[in-house]
């Protein structure tokens, strides 16, 4: 008997030990092999990673004044289960003005109890104090928000922030990286429902990189006082939209660009998308008889005219190719000078004839026209220059384009073509920032002025001042006098092109004003435009405008505020190659040593066929452009621009500037294209594109910072 208790005695405790030993082994197999694993699930029931928001650099004018910043504002939200006391909490907070008509009745109308946010744009002080007491379930919740101390100054331009931090539109959305900073990371420790708790306290794992600030070169006072003007005389004339620039000649730099229809950034919840629309810089539009600044430098450039020849305006009406082209009023023998004075289209046209498309075509190129000006803001237009070897150009469209039709351009172009003529014939590209900030407020970067090219003579710019001086003395733009600081300008009055239709609106037409003030000595550049459908002409609801504009500023030019600034030295950012296809060799030779570029000649002929690199590809300055004579000018061909490495929005719109059809393939940016570069096709030719997704950040970095840009347009 004892024998057998001793061998159950031993069986117990062999089963005894095992189980230490599986136990033991289970406890390692969860410390060594399943550690990282059980570890993982642990922290994830325990514990959670949150953002901590960055707070957004805030955008300055030149002298420092806040336009934009980042402040903490309670956001409104509601999470009740009952209908009807979400719908009590949401008429008071409608009452009060803490919430939109159409976001209260969005809430009402949800089945779905919970959690909602009610208001997440910014809640006024006087919002929460008109709140009543006792809203149990209503929460409020500290975030960053945008707020614009200036008011709506200049909202198109600086443009909306999202609710999730991120820049929608505008100055916010072209320099989002440089602005919103980088965020931090917390860990903390939750329940096991998620609800955070205080014990033991959250640790910052990452702390928060505030974003960089952005000092413009817009002035608040200019802006207000342009702003002001504007919607008088926009009102006055009954217009649907408008939009006003002011530049310093000198170095480029805005200081007010105002568009109207405005809107409240503080209350832009419900706003339609259309209105974030820069039209200034986003819209080309046929400009009118500002552009006769076009022929009338070419004229004078190449020396064919003085201003005192005359040309025969044949009485008001002159019918040539088909097309019967009018003056406002009946002219028979006027002298250069008194065409521009008069603004008479038949004049400028036969001053056109004069010149003849080359040197016309390549006035309006080296003036800027046909090509983005660089301004560092997204979705700029390139405008439309119309060229013999290209579709649409028929024999009455030298003469038209004249006029300012059948040719397109921003407002910006046009600003910065009469900057060129104001400081002498330097055609400067336009600026808006002044110098990034970093999240101290401490200027990390500043930006140059930057010469594109020299555009005319000063001999040639000259006697364009005194003409439109003229203009404004005893022309067309008589309303724009400013006794005290004598202003030269030019009035454009256009057809307005219906985008739906593609034709010209019977009832709807663009009035404008371009000049600068004081003419003697230039210090500020000004354009207005207006669409409207009012029965006046530019020179009664533009040039009031404009001449308002500078008696207001007069006050801050003489006080020697507006500071010069340098010009810079040198020019090291590409440059664009001119269009010199179905030039003379030697007409081309100049238009090329004209753009710091050297012109090579190959083959026989006596006009350009074409050049390598292509026209309108982007080149330092100096490169060699070679250029291939004969005497067939290849109409009806075009050649296939280089689009490799290009997104594929970018190279649809360069290839329909060549016009070329387009049939792409996937997204992102193009890596195959047939026909090749280079070939010559006949226009309308199918181009096929391959485009990849997987494009580097940096490329994407770079063209949001404009440094990689179109090659050609």
């Amino acid at each position: 008997m004892r024998r057998d208790g001793d061998r159950r005695l031993a069986v117990f405790l062999g089963l005894v030990a095992l189980g230490f030993l599986v136990l033991i082994a289970r406890a390692a197999q969860f410390a060594i092999l399943e550690h990282s694993e059980l570890e993982r699930i642990a922290r994830a029931q325990q514990t959670d990673q949150v953002d901590l928001p960055a707070k957004r650099g805030p955008i300055l004018d030149r002298h420092g004044r806040t336009l934009s910043c980042t402040l903490e504002n309670p956001s409104l939200a509601v999470r009740l289960s009952d209908p009807q006391e979400r719908r009590r909490i949401l008429e008071a907070s409608l009452r009060a003005g803490a919430c939109t008509p159409a976001r209260a009745r969005a809430l009402a109308g949800e089945r779905n109890a919970g959690f909602a946010w009610v208001n997440r744009r910014w809640v006024s002080e006087q919002a929460l104090q008109r709140l009543p007491a006792g809203l149990a379930g209503l929460e409020q919740h500290s975030e960053l928000k945008r707020f614009y101390p200036a008011g709506a100054v200049a909202p198109q331009l600086l443009g909306l922030v999202g609710t999730d931090g991120v820049g929608l539109s505008g100055l916010e959305w072209q320099y989002q990286e440089h602005l919103a900073g980088r965020p931090g990371r917390l860990l903390q420790f939750v329940t096991g429902g998620g609800r955070p708790q205080n014990a033991p306290p959250a640790r910052v794992l990452e702390p928060p990189r505030d974003g960089g600030g952005l000092l413009l070169t817009i002035d608040q006072q200019i802006q207000e006082i342009v702003r002001h003007r504007l919607r008088q005389g926009a009102a006055a004339a009954e217009a649907r939209e408008a939009f006003a620039i002011v530049l310093d000649p000198v170095g480029g730099e805005i200081r007010a660009l105002v568009e109207l229809p405005e809107f409240d950034p503080l209350c832009a919840e419900a706003l339609d998308p259309a209105r974030l629309h820069l039209g200034a810089v986003m819209d080309q539009y046929e400009p009118g008889s500002v552009l006769k600044i076009v022929p009338f430098c070419a004229a004078f450039e190449s020396g064919l005219v003085t201003p005192a020849d005359t040309f025969y305006c044949h009485e008001g009406e002159r019918c040539v190719h088909g097309c019967c082209i009018r003056d406002l009023h009946p002219y028979g023998f006027l002298t250069v000078a008194e065409i521009l004075i008069k603004s008479s289209n038949i004049g400028a046209g036969r001053l056109a004839e004069c010149c003849g498309w080359q040197r016309v075509c390549a006035m309006a190129q080296s003036l800027g026209f046909g090509t983005p000006t660089g301004i560092a803001f997204g979705g700029e237009a390139s405008g439309h220059l119309p060229h013999p070897l290209r579709k649409g150009w028929s024999e009455r469209s030298l003469i038209t384009m004249a006029y300012g039709q059948e040719i397109a351009a921003t407002g910006v172009q046009v600003a910065a073509a009469f900057a060129a003529i104001a400081n002498g014939g330097r055609l400067m590209r336009p600026r808006l920032v002044s110098a990034f900030l970093d999240a101290g407020g401490e200027i990390e970067r500043r930006t140059r002025p930057e010469m594109i090219r020299r555009a005319l003579s000063p001999e040639t710019a000259e006697t364009m001042r005194l003409l439109l001086r003229d203009v404004v003395a005893h022309g067309t733009g008589r309303a724009a006098e400013v006794p005290h600081c004598p202003p030269a300008g030019k009035t454009g009055t256009a057809q307005w092109v219906d985008p739906e239709t593609g034709t010209y609106s019977p009832d709807e037409h663009l009035l404008s004003f371009a000049g600068f003030a004081p003419h003697d000595d230039p210090r500020c550049v000004c354009l207005v435009m207006l669409r409207t459908r009012a029965d006046v002409q530019a020179g009664g609801a533009a040039a009031p405008i404009f001449g308002r504009i500078i008696e207001d500023l007069t006050w801050i030019l003489q006080r020697d505020r507006w500071a010069r600034t340098p010009l810079a030295q040198a020019v090291e950012r590409p440059i664009v190659v001119p269009d010199v296809r179905g030039l003379r060799a030697e007409a081309a030779r100049q238009a090329l040593r004209r753009n710091d570029l050297i012109p090579v000649l190959e083959g026989p002929g006596d006009c350009v066929t074409a050049c390598r690199p292509a026209a309108y590809a982007l080149v330092q300055p100096g490169s060699v452009i070679k250029l291939r004579l004969g005497d067939d000018l290849e109409r009806g061909t075009v050649q296939v621009p280089d689009v490799k490495g290009l997104s594929l929005r970018q190279a649809i719109a360069l290839l329909a500037a060549a016009d070329l059809e387009v049939a792409a393939e996937g997204g992102g940016w193009v890596v195959q294209q047939h026909p090749a570069a280079g070939t010559r096709v006949a226009g309308g030719t199918r181009c096929r594109l391959r485009a990849d997704a997987a494009a580097s950040q940096a490329r994407a970095d770079a063209l949001r910072r404009r440094e990689l840009v179109c090659r050609a347009r």
